[in-house]
């Protein structure tokens, strides 16, 4: 024996069906993007990776640096001004990913590279080129509040 369902009562079962899918379904996508995005945290750590990544390019180069000067390794000037782009370049990358730093909180970073460029084309004494490297690093390091060892050698 069937049981008789107005119509109504048929359109507001069905209303009450799809409202509560609905809502679930919100609610279901929101907690799964919530646990999926990647947050704050996620973007600092980003940030210091590849601040750290500019710190280890530079941390290279007076090895390179020595070996040019004492003229063993194939190292040229072209080559060293290459790495400390390269350096620079990550350095760029890492501002990218830190868009909350200012242009006065890059400046030094930014600076202290260009003072190692400088240094390689004034062909300084291996020991000032490292003290160069040693402060861009530690420019670069308290930018992206990473820690850096102080002996680069």
């Amino acid at each position: 024996m069937a049981v008789y369902m107005s119509a109504g009562h048929r359109r507001r079962r069905t209303v009450v069906i799809i409202v509560v899918a609905v809502v679930l379904g919100v609610a279901a996508g929101f907690a799964l993007g919530r646990a999926t995005s990647s947050g704050v945290d996620d973007a600092v750590a980003d940030a210091k990776d590849r601040g750290a990544a500019a710190v280890a390019a530079l941390s290279r180069l007076p090895i390179e640096y020595e070996q040019k000067a004492g003229g063993t390794g194939g190292e040229t000037q072209r080559k060293l001004l290459d790495s400390v782009d390269a350096a620079d370049e990550r350095l760029v990358d890492a501002f990218a990913a830190a868009p909350w730093l200012t242009r006065a909180q890059k400046r030094a970073a930014t600076s202290a590279i260009a003072s190692v460029r400088a240094a390689v084309r004034d062909v300084v004494s291996p020991q000032e080129f490292e003290s160069h490297i040693d402060e861009a690093t530690k420019a670069i390091a308290s930018t992206f509040g990473i820690a850096v060892s102080s002996d680069l050698s």
